[in-house]
């Protein structure tokens, strides 16, 4: 059975304060899909965008699930686990790009990551992450994706 669950924004704490930048995109009200085999690293890594001030996290737990929840709804945002059970390295984003239904903002979570990976990733216009992430580096890495878009 496919685990997903499409969870409004729990507003826990306050997201954090921009400390004086300038012009910092906006992450309050985007929609996220976190697609990740694993569900602790899926909750953690939902929990860090609410606290960044997404309206809607959305999580698959594998490819096949997440190209549901992309067709079915349009998504601002995606993190996604490059392993899934279900595809190989890449499958997810490349058929998603090809069928028109990845969002220009997408970040790849990697538990190590080689050269060659980090290349492949920024080939395909997305950001990496590696595990474990934090919740700065998640927040700088969405807002980066969100000023290139």
């Amino acid at each position: 059975m496919r685990e997903t669950t499409d969870v409004p924004n729990r507003k826990s704490r306050p997201p954090p304060r921009s400390q004086g930048r300038l012009a910092e995109p906006k992450v309050a009200g985007l929609h996220a899909l976190v697609v990740d085999p694993h569900d602790d690293s899926r909750e953690l890594m939902a929990e860090m965008l609410r606290q960044a001030g997404c309206r809607r996290v959305t999580l698959a737990c594998d490819a096949a699930t997440a190209r549901w929840h992309l067709r079915a709804v349009s998504h601002d945002l995606v993190v996604t686990e490059v392993r899934l059970p279900d595809a190989r390295d890449f499958e997810l984003i490349d058929r998603a790009q090809a069928e028109g239904l990845l969002p220009q903002a997408t970040a790849v979570v990697f538990c190590s990551i080689s050269r060659w990976a980090h290349a492949a990733i920024r080939a395909r216009g997305a950001r990496a992450l590696c595990k474990p992430v934090d919740f700065d580096q998640v927040l700088h890495t969405v807002r980066s994706l969100m000023r290139a878009v």
